[in-house]
């Protein structure tokens, strides 16, 4: 038969040791990974001017024509 494997108190503490080390690191490199990007905002404010002024020729950001990409 197989040989039970148990968690010694050695074991443990690596195992806890690896944890902890990726949960920081995963952490904290939250602020340089976005998940939106920041352009998605203006194209969003873009396209509901659009909507609104029916013009879907001239996009506008603001009220100020943008054609800039």
């Amino acid at each position: 038969m197989l040989a039970e494997r148990h968690l010694t108190p050695l074991n443990s503490v690596a195992l806890l040791a690896v944890f902890v080390l990726a949960s920081v690191l995963w952490f904290a490199t939250l602020d340089y990974r976005h998940l939106i990007p920041t352009d998605e905002g203006r194209y969003a404010q873009m396209a509901r001017e659009m909507m609104v002024s029916g013009d879907y020729i001239t996009p506008r950001y603001n009220d100020y024509k943008y054609f800039e990409k």
